[in-house]
């Protein structure tokens, strides 16, 4: 076999002797391999190496997980939706609250503030909506409003044709059709309760409430002021209108009524 090489018009000859085998045919040389770029002069096998030992893997810290899920379940608590509690049509609370005079000592302290006792109050109401507040002397002392209803605003029939909203400590209604009644006897059926907790256990109970219970409250309608000159009072009827409208309640005691 031979190799030749044409430059510039000369003839290189190399001759190569074989051994002869007959007359088997050879199998062609194989075909060159097509070239690739490469990031180094090195094997691939050991750049693949290489790589895997200077490029570390890329975990998340577990701080930052955790984080992350205390992050999300916040949010979730905060801003789920509440889905309503839904009974059958029909008055669900026939009587109004009662009120009378103060049942416990008129004045006493309590986390800084100055609690005087104007009446006493106890009721059965259905929960329309519940809002959280965390800013302000308010808050501070009531971290929770209810929008309460009795009589025919205990009715699902009716609760079914208005939302109900809360906001800037006030209570809000909107009705999708035509009012199924006033807006007054809606009004002198319903209140804005601004709930100060006398305890953990109180506390806890109305953290739970959804739009739809029905519940047993009791405690005192209350003035508030610290030393700084703020005050704060409840109203004492439940068909006033405007600032001051508003129940402010110290409640002693609050459950969830079975159905």
């Amino acid at each position: 076999m031979r190799c030749s090489f044409d430059i510039s018009g000369l003839t290189l000859r190399r001759t190569f002797t074989l051994v002869d085998v007959g007359n088997m045919n050879m199998p062609p040389p194989p075909e060159p391999e097509a070239t690739r770029p490469m990031m180094s002069d090195a094997p691939d096998e050991i750049e693949g190496e290489e790589i895997d030992a200077i490029v570390p893997s890329r975990q998340i810290p577990l701080g930052r997980i955790v984080t992350a899920v205390i992050l999300v379940a916040i949010l979730v608590h905060w801003f789920w939706p509440q889905f309503p509690i839904r009974h059958a049509e029909g008055v669900l609370v026939p009587n109004e609250p009662y009120q009378g005079p103060p049942s416990i000592d008129s004045v006493w302290a309590h986390e800084g503030y100055t609690f005087t006792s104007l009446a006493e109050i106890e009721l059965e109401a259905r929960v329309l909506s519940k809002k959280r507040y965390r800013f302000g002397n308010e808050a501070d002392t009531s971290k929770y409003d209810l929008a309460l209803g009795w009589g025919p605003v205990s009715d699902q029939w009716l609760v079914d044709q208005i939302d109900f909203s809360q906001r800037g400590r006030w209570y809000y209604f909107h009705f999708r059709n035509p009012p199924p009644i006033s807006p007054n006897e809606i009004l002198n059926n319903s209140g804005n309760f601004h709930i100060v907790a006398s305890n953990d256990k109180v506390l806890e109970t109305i953290a739970d409430l959804k739009p739809g219970h029905i519940i047993y409250l009791r405690g005192q309608l209350v003035r508030i002021n610290n030393n700084e000159g703020w005050n704060w009072q409840s109203s004492l009827s439940r068909t006033d209108r405007g600032k001051g409208s508003c129940e402010l309640v110290w409640v002693e005691e609050i459950f969830i009524i079975p159905d």
